[in-house]
C-alpha cells in the first residue's frame, strides 16, 4: 500500500500544521481566474521544495481509471478541474478527502490501494450538488469557497 500522510505536525520552520481540513471546494463563475488562483497557491507553497513546484501536482481525468497515473510518492496534491461530480464515485471521494485507504481500478492489474493526505482541491463552475441533500456529507470534508475576484491578465493575485 503506497501512503503519504501527514495530518499533524511541525514544519522545519517551526510553524504547527493541521491537514485535517485539507479539502478545498472552489466554485465560481467561468472565467473568473478560479484555476490560475490555484496555480497561484500550489506555486507559492512548493516554491522552497521545488524549482517547478506544479509539476507535483496530480491533475486526474474523468472516469473508471481517473487515478491509473497518480503516484503517491512523486505528487504532493491532487487538483480537480472543472469538477463534476456526476463522473466520479462520491464513496470514494469522501474516503480520499478524509485521508483513509483508498482502492482504485488500474486498467489491466490489480487494484491499488493508497492513503493521501495532501491538499485536494475541486474547482468547479457551480455548487448544486454540494448544496444538495446527497451532497451534504460531502460536503461536510470539504471547505467551500465561493470564486468571485475577476481574472485580469498580468495581475498577481494576493
Amino acid at each position: 500500500m503506497m501512503v503519504y500522510c501527514r495530518r499533524r505536525g511541525r514544519r522545519p520552520d517551526g510553524v504547527d500544521v493541521d491537514h485535517s481540513n485539507r479539502c478545498l471546494y472552489l466554485y465560481g463563475s467561468t472565467a473568473a481566474g478560479k484555476s490560475t488562483y490555484v496555480e497561484t497557491i500550489l506555486s507559492a507553497a512548493g516554491s522552497r521544495r521545488s524549482h517547478n513546484p506544479l509539476r507535483h501536482v496530480y491533475y486526474p481525468g474523468v472516469g473508471r481509471y481517473f487515478m491509473r497515473h497518480f503516484d503517491v510518492d512523486f505528487h504532493r496534491a491532487i487538483v480537480f478541474e472543472e469538477f463534476d461530480v456526476g463522473q466520479y464515485n462520491v464513496a470514494m471521494l469522501k474516503r480520499l478527502c478524509e485521508g483513509r485507504n483508498y482502492s482504485y481500478p488500474v486498467s489491466r492489474t490489480r487494484d491499488r490501494t493508497m492513503k493521501f493526505c495532501g491538499p485536494i482541491i475541486f474547482v468547479s463552475p457551480d455548487d448544486t450538488y454540494i448544496r444538495s441533500a446527497a451532497g451534504e456529507a460531502f460536503r461536510r470534508r470539504l471547505v467551500v469557497v465561493w470564486y468571485t475576484l475577476p481574472y485580469r491578465t498580468g495581475t498577481p493575485l494576493r
